[in-house]
């Protein structure tokens, strides 16, 4: 198979790859990560590229002509996930996925402590030796531990020299997976890991005193096989190879997360001894490496809902200590996940009577109490609150729109680091879609219409054949945006809804908790003027931040919490709104915005 090479326009990087290769896969293994929230499909249109020339790769598809113009296409302007490799060719990259931008409330608190993994000195008396049990037999005795692994066996004839039988050694339940000289000053550290569909947080903690001592955040690199987790199940059941591609990238992801907290830190990596992860089931089966397609066919059945330990080698987890224990914490069902019940946990929610939690996330999770009872339901929001299929949206990251608000008869608006902007994120979206209501640019049905107040005509333009609600000359929002917001806003109302139904409350007797990082910056009033949540008195609203990335810590520092959430799971009702009579006649009505003077 003859090789093609690719030279990377701004770094003048070359890599090498097949003929007929997709451009986007090449690039993807060149490590330039592409927006592209359809997963390669063709559909979203954001992996643009530049190339040149532009005989170097196939023929424009029916795709690209859909979603490029011709005068784009005449500049050499193609879709990475649509052009094949022909011969040698330069690319200039347009866009790359950027850092993203989340704003940390009360997740890096102190956590009480009650820790399974624990630091202990030991001493063994000399009057203990020369007897029938070896040393190893005597240091078990003395710490009511086993050893379980040659390298600890390994370390003790360094720890018995001069005859001083003493030490610090690292115990987890009841296994010692380390031992170290007594004069020893390394660091008992773990690290809480909130494995999102979107994003990858991750908080590194010290077991010794409870404290958090750094945080990192970025986008899950999977999001280039597609930005929810059905496209990334179906890119799996198209080959079963694509599996190992997205495990790796989550575990370098991983690895290169826990190097990155360890410097920030100014710690050692290997003084890591522990890592919680919370997710949704698809993203810890594939961290597991475990093929997730029986989720997304009926009877959604996963491989495991139960709590694993696992070793992180096992994973291909190296920055971290040898014998590091990866915990993935347990689920409720297919679609309501242990990062579900890590935020039910950290929340307050539980010692509530009457409490709606909402995580407004890709996967759309809703649970209620009503006294004793909990019932919980997810529901397919999709990916655009986040930013993923709005032709103009993001998440928010550095010159995204994120808020917008009507001033002196104008749409003004602030950008996520105070630059030029160039995409709008959910929280924006939301403002932005309650402005024009407000205004008469959108009616009650989500038309873009001619607008009842004077000065807002210029917010209205015509985009590519399609009438859009236009903030600057890059950031708006087209007919086919809003129609996919309100069919997001109408699956979480319709879920909370026949939640409300079934427990028999009321929304203006609920607590309501928002989780997620979309939750901790929309506007509470604008998410009630779009019918996103149900209204009620803004001091009955708790805006969480990220719950699961608390409740993950929570559970690293204390086993207690360990217990809880593994208790929690069994007391819940899952409510499964595909087989729901009521859901169709719901979500129809929902999928209106609540007119003006409601």
């Amino acid at each position: 198979m003859k090789t093609i090479k690719i030279k990377i326009a701004e770094t003048g990087i070359e890599h090498f790859c097949r003929r007929d290769s997709f451009l986007y896969d090449c690039l993807r293994d060149a490590g330039i990560s592409l927006p592209s929230e359809c997963g390669g499909h063709g559909v979203c249109g954001k992996c643009k590229v530049k190339v040149l020339p532009t005989s170097s790769l196939t023929p424009p598809s029916n795709a690209e002509k859909r979603l490029l113009t011709q005068e784009e296409l005449e500049n050499g302007i193609r879709l990475a996930c649509q052009a094949k490799l022909i011969r040698n060719v330069e690319v200039a990259i347009l866009s790359t996925i950027e850092t993203y931008n989340i704003r940390l409330t009360k997740e890096t608190q102190h956590c009480e402590r009650d820790p399974k993994l624990i630091a202990k000195t030991f001493v063994i008396s000399p009057e203990r030796l020369g007897t029938s049990k070896g040393i190893l037999e005597d240091l078990e005795s003395t710490l009511n531990a086993q050893v379980r692994s040659l390298l600890v066996i390994k370390t003790l004839p360094q720890l018995s020299k001069k005859n001083e039988h003493r030490g610090k050694a690292i115990i987890y339940n009841d296994e010692i997976l380390d031992l170290l000289p007594a004069s020893s000053s390394r660091k008992l550290l773990g690290l809480a890991i909130d494995l999102g569909t979107t994003t990858l947080i991750g908080y590194l903690d010290n077991l010794e005193n409870g404290e958090n001592l750094a945080v990192s955040v970025q986008l899950n690199p999977q999001r280039v096989w597609g930005a929810d987790i059905i496209s990334r199940i179906s890119i799996v059941m198209e080959k079963s190879k694509h599996l190992g591609a997205l495990q790796k990238a989550v575990v370098k992801a991983i690895n290169e997360m826990a190097k990155e907290l360890c410097y920030k830190a100014n710690v050692s990596c290997e003084d890591i001894y522990r890592i919680v992860v919370v997710g949704n089931p698809t993203m810890l089966h594939i961290l597991a490496g475990v093929n997730p397609s029986s989720i997304a066919i009926a009877p959604f059945t996963p491989v495991f809902l139960r709590y694993l330990e696992l070793s992180a080698k096992e994973l291909g987890i190296s920055q971290v200590h040898p014998a590091c224990k990866i915990s993935l914490m347990p689920h409720v069902s297919s679609y309501i996940g242990s990062d579900v019940l890590a935020g039910l946990i950290s929340s307050g929610f539980l010692r509530e009577m009457r409490a709606l939690y909402v995580d407004l996330g890709t996967n759309g999770e809703i649970v209620l109490k009503a006294g004793k009872q909990i019932f919980a339901t997810s529901t397919a929001a999709g990916p655009a609150f986040e930013g993923a299929t709005i032709k103009r949206g993001s998440v928010a990251w550095q010159g995204a729109v994120d808020h917008v608000w009507i001033e002196n008869g104008m749409l003004r608006y602030s950008v996520i680091g105070e630059r030029e902007a160039e995409t709008i994120c959910g929280s924006g979206i939301v403002d932005l879609i309650a402005a024009a209501l407000k205004s008469g640019l959108i009616d009650p049905r989500g038309r873009i219409v001619p607008p009842r107040r004077d000065g807002f005509e210029a917010f209205v333009r015509e985009v590519d054949g399609e009438r859009a609600v236009r903030l600057s000359e890059k950031v708006y929002l087209t007919q086919s945006d809003i129609r996919k917001i309100q069919l997001a806003k109408a699956a979480i109302s319709t879920g909370i809804r026949i939640l409300m139904e079934e427990s028999g409350v009321s929304s203006d007797t609920l607590k309501i908790y928002i989780a997620g990082i979309f939750g901790t910056r929309i506007n509470i009033h604008n998410a009630f003027k779009i019918g996103l949540l149900p209204s009620t008195s803004g001091e009955n609203i708790v805006q969480l931040g990220n719950a699961a990335g608390l409740g993950a810590r929570m559970i690293l520092h204390n086993r207690n919490h360990e217990r809880l959430i593994n208790e929690l799971r069994s007391c819940i009702t899952t409510l499964e709104l595909s087989t729901d009579s009521r859901f169709s006649d719901a979500f129809i009505e929902n999928m209106s915005f609540p007119s003006e003077n409601i």
